[in-house]
């Protein structure tokens, strides 16, 4: 009988660790806006078929539910020869893109450090339709409506791990 009640009380104290690991994992909903600034001399421009390749660096700035500021390398596959793309300003062709920005600054008061992969299309204009997704210390994605080259809004469920 001794052993039944260890066995059993064993089992409650895990299960019981279990449901507290994942109450504390609780979706946030998160919203807010960022800014995006381009540091202009990191640019480069590759050649890919007749297509063009263009990669830069800059920063990013958030406020809302994410607050802080991350550091920014974006490799987008422009749909326009390099000749035009170097000459324009960003957004003027369609584009695809991804963006790894390295994350420093606290969700809802709680700071965090994080990976996040940004990513999506560009439409001629500069209208950016894409999603951001969380690594490290924090989980989850939000969808982004932004203008190239100058930030925009976030909104969707964030984990802090």
């Amino acid at each position: 009988m001794k052993r039944v009640l260890l066995s059993f009380s064993m089992v409650l104290v895990l299960l019981t660790g279990l449901v507290g690991t994942a109450s504390a994992a609780k979706p946030i909903s998160s919203s807010g806006e960022f800014t995006a600034a381009i540091d202009e001399s990191s640019f480069s421009f590759t050649p890919v078929g007749a297509n063009c390749q263009l990669v830069v660096s800059g920063k990013v700035t958030f406020s809302g539910t994410l607050q802080g500021t991350g550091d920014a390398v974006t490799t987008a596959l422009v749909f326009a020869p390099c000749s035009e793309v170097g000459t324009t300003p960003p957004g003027t062709f369609r584009d695809v893109f991804s963006s790894d920005i390295e994350f420093k600054g606290t969700l809802e008061g709680t700071p965090v450090t994080a990976g996040i992969r940004y990513h999506g299309t560009v439409a001629p204009g500069g209208d950016i339709n894409a999603v951001m997704n969380f690594s490290g210390g924090l989980r989850g994605s939000v969808k982004v409506d932004g203008e190239v080259a100058v930030g925009g809004v976030y909104n969707g469920k964030i984990v802090l791990k």
